[in-house]
């Protein structure tokens, strides 16, 4: 998924990225931004471990950890949810909001 902002971008030329973290499902955005030019912004759609097909823009905010460290992430990790060489990360959204 691509759209245009409607105003030229100003500043020094960047590359600019949005994660949207959610409690159960994140989301990835980027746009390569340019002096006097109105930048696209571009929605990641394709994942590791999804349907070639899907055209999700979002995956599962799902983490696996094997002897403490990060394997797979999102549709992957998913994988290894029964698997007990493997320790699962999620939900540490709503976590870290209840220690708080």
């Amino acid at each position: 998924m691509t759209y245009r902002v409607d105003k030229a971008y100003e500043r020094s030329e960047a590359i600019i990225l949005a994660f949207d973290i959610g409690t159960t499902h994140t989301a990835v955005s980027f746009s390569h931004a340019s002096p006097g030019e109105r930048p696209d912004v571009r929605s990641v759609i394709k994942w590791p471990g999804q349907p070639e097909a899907s055209g999700e823009s979002k995956i599962p905010t799902i983490v696996a950890y094997q002897d403490g460290e990060a394997k797979y992430f999102g549709a992957e990790a998913r994988e290894f949810l029964e698997d007990d060489d493997y320790e699962i990360a999620r939900w540490f959204k709503v976590i870290s909001l209840l220690h708080y």
